[in-house]
C-alpha cells in the first residue's frame, strides 16, 4: 500500500510539473510583444475614439470643401460634442454634433421634417433648421447648415440638404 501511495505521489508530481511547464510556456507566449496586426488594431481603436470625441477628425476640411464647393476650415470646440467646418469669412458653417438619440423622435415629428433613407438606423431632415439628424445605436449625429443672413440665396434648400447629407454619409461610420 505504501508503494502505491508513493507511486501516486510521484505521478501527481509529474502531472503538476507538466502542467506547470505548459502554463509557463503559455505565459511566456502571452507576454510576447504585440504583432503588427495588434498595433494596427490599437491605432484604429485610437483613431476611432478620437473621431467619436471630435467628429471633425474623421473628415478633412478639404473633403468638406469638395462637398460645399468652397474652401472650408475645421473649428474644434465650437460645442461640447462636436465641431464645425467654416468658410474663411465665417459666412457658411456646417455644424456637427454627436448627442444622445433620445430627442430624435420629437424633432423628426416636427412639421416639415422628412425621413431620409440609407443613413444610420434612421434619419430625418428638417428644412426649418437646415438640420439632418442621423441615429445610430444610442447616438445621434446632427449636421446643420448655417449661412449669414446676407447669403440666404447662396444655397437653395435642396443644396443645403445635399451638402449636409454628403457630410453625414462620411461621418456616420464614426458614431
Amino acid at each position: 500500500m505504501r508503494g502505491m501511495t508513493a507511486l501516486a505521489v510521484l505521478l501527481l508530481a509529474l502531472v503538476v510539473g507538466a502542467c506547470g511547464g505548459t502554463a509557463e510556456t503559455e505565459t511566456t507566449e502571452t507576454n510576447a510583444a504585440p504583432t503588427e496586426t495588434a498595433a494596427a488594431v490599437q491605432t484604429e481603436t485610437t483613431e476611432t475614439a478620437a473621431a467619436k470625441a471630435n467628429p471633425c477628425v474623421a473628415v478633412s476640411a478639404e473633403e468638406v470643401g469638395q462637398i460645399t464647393g468652397m474652401p472650408m476650415t475645421v473649428h474644434e470646440g465650437d460645442n461640447e460634442n462636436g465641431c464645425s467646418y467654416r468658410t474663411a469669412d465665417d459666412r457658411v458653417k456646417l455644424i456637427v454634433k454627436i448627442v444622445d438619440a433620445a430627442g430624435f423622435d420629437a424633432v423628426a415629428a416636427m412639421k416639415g421634417s422628412e425621413s431620409v433613407s440609407g443613413l444610420g438606423d434612421r434619419a430625418s431632415w428638417n428644412p426649418t433648421f437646415n438640420s439632418l439628424l442621423v441615429v445610430k445605436g444610442e447616438k445621434m449625429l446632427d449636421v446643420s447648415y448655417d449661412e449669414s443672413p446676407e447669403l440666404t440665396k447662396f444655397a437653395t434648400p435642396e443644396e443645403k440638404k445635399q451638402r449636409v447629407t454628403a457630410l453625414a454619409e462620411k461621418l456616420v461610420p464614426t458614431i
